[in-house]
């Protein structure tokens, strides 16, 4: 039996063991890493885009990334908090660098010195800095945290799977919530409710990528081949009849890339057995509504359907030209500039949020404009230098990575382009974007030859 102790004189009292600060503070700096790749995980967990377009219009509608405490969400002050501790713990483990940092940096510091020019001529026209703001803070945090934060190949591996099984997961209960059992309020061609309307359908990108890649490189079962050939045909009928265009294509395009591994002969006879089996759905008649949305998805995103989608676009692609003068088209707008609807479409669809209205606008529909407005095309070649500097350092790795290396590496390849395209279009994307160059800078890192001698996972 433990007897009482009482404090000596000049002593200091002693603290109960249960409310130790120090040893708690202590846990918490020690886990760190664990607590970024959380933070991560419950951010891609949640959609930010209204799952309905009732919640859409309704100005009551909140959820975690629109819930703010300030100018920041939940997320974002999770991150600060998690950015002021490890600059504490700075003062006693040294930093850690990563092989996407160099280049990255040059091209934040080339963007930086074009944004001095670009604002200068359009401070007048500054409203939405704030959002953009946002999404380039979410896409360097995704980054950094995951560069920082994955210690070892296992540990890359699990945190990929877990978010991409957590993205799949999401885009599930959505799907069944609001596409089945509800109604997500955005009619189609079809003139039914389409599945899905969240950002959902494009970052479903990512565990198609992985699955379909696994695939191809030989690394599943039979069965489990048989589940990613079902769970990629999936996620294109539900792109497909939700009239998602943009998760089509890019998603199409991220399969076909990943693909090219597979042999020219297994290509060619999975193509014909695909094509065959689309070819009875049609003549049978339920494949045809299918095949008409496929047939539409392909005319309207070239701009060629005669409907108010290919109007809107070209009214887009005219209203850029009237916004964009002279050196702009070098230096770009700059970041928070509004644009001009000076050329109105038979509709407008605004679903970028803030104070836009008919006139007044944030983002484009057509992709890749936001780049190419916010930084020119000097700003444009500037990032696509810098893509091609990552590139070689991606296939430097992939040339001296083992089966599992050359799986992560070729899949999040395939994923990171398009996300980085649309980070301004949504704060989850742009996270994601992040994330994902910053596993790809880790894969360099960990299947570099000088980690050549580390156990494979």
């Amino acid at each position: 039996m433990r007897q009482a102790t009482t404090p000596t004189p000049g002593s200091p009292l002693a603290t109960p063991r249960g409310v130790d600060l120090s040893l708690l503070a202590g846990r918490v700096f020690d886990h760190l890493e664990e607590i970024g790749l959380a933070i991560l995980l419950l951010a891609a967990f949640f959609p930010a885009a209204p799952p309905t377009v009732f919640a859409l219009i309704d100005p009551d509608y909140v959820n975690m990334w629109s819930l703010r405490l300030g100018p920041a969400n939940l997320f974002e002050l999770a991150i600060a908090a998690l950015a002021a501790a490890w600059a504490i713990r700075l003062l006693v483990v040294p930093p850690k660098s990563t092989e996407f940092d160099r280049p990255l940096a040059i091209l934040v510091l080339g963007l930086a010195a074009l944004q001095a020019l670009a604002l200068a001529g359009s401070l007048d026209d500054v409203r939405y800095l704030q959002a953009d703001l946002e999404r380039i803070f979410l896409l360097v945090a995704g980054y950094a945290i995951v560069t920082r934060c994955v210690r070892d190949r296992s540990a890359l591996r699990r945190f990929t799977l877990i978010l991409a099984g957590l993205i799949a997961l999401r885009a599930l209960q959505l799907i069944l919530a609001h596409g089945l059992r509800g109604e997500t309020g955005f009619t189609t061609i079809l003139d039914r409710s389409a599945l899905l309307i969240t950002e959902d359908g494009l970052l479903l990108m990512l565990p198609v990528a992985l699955a379909w890649g696994a695939l191809v490189d030989g690394r599943l079962t039979l069965w489990g081949s048989i589940g990613a050939v079902l769970g990629t045909a999936v996620v294109f009928v539900v792109n497909l009849l939700s009239l998602r265009r943009g998760a089509v294509l890019m998603i199409g395009a991220a399969v076909a890339v990943r693909s090219l591994g597979i042999g020219a002969r297994r290509l060619l006879l999975s193509a014909a057995a695909l094509l065959l089996i689309a070819a009875v759905a049609v003549a049978a008649g339920p494949g045809r509504p299918l095949f008409d949305q496929v047939r539409y998805t392909v005319t309207s995103s070239l701009l060629r359907s005669d409907d108010d989608s290919s109007s809107q676009r070209k009214a887009e692609l005219r209203n850029f030209d009237r916004n964009v003068d002279g050196l702009e088209w070098v230096t770009g707008r700059g970041v928070g500039v509004l644009w001009r609807s000076e050329t109105r479409s038979p509709i407008d669809i605004v679903a970028f949020g803030g104070d836009e209205n008919a006139l007044t606008r944030l983002g484009w529909h057509v992709y890749g404009l936001d780049w190419a407005y916010k930084f020119g095309l000097l700003g444009v070649a500037m990032v696509l230098a810098a893509a091609v500097a990552l590139g070689r350092r991606v296939h430097r790795a992939y040339r001296g990575a083992d089966g599992a290396g050359r799986w992560l590496l070729y899949s999040l390849a395939v994923c990171a382009p398009p996300f980085v395209l649309l980070a301004f279009t949504n704060p989850r994307i742009a996270l994601m974007a992040g994330i994902c160059v910053g596993l790809l800078s880790r894969c360099c890192d960990l299947w570099s030859p000088r980690s050549a001698g580390e156990p494979t996972i």
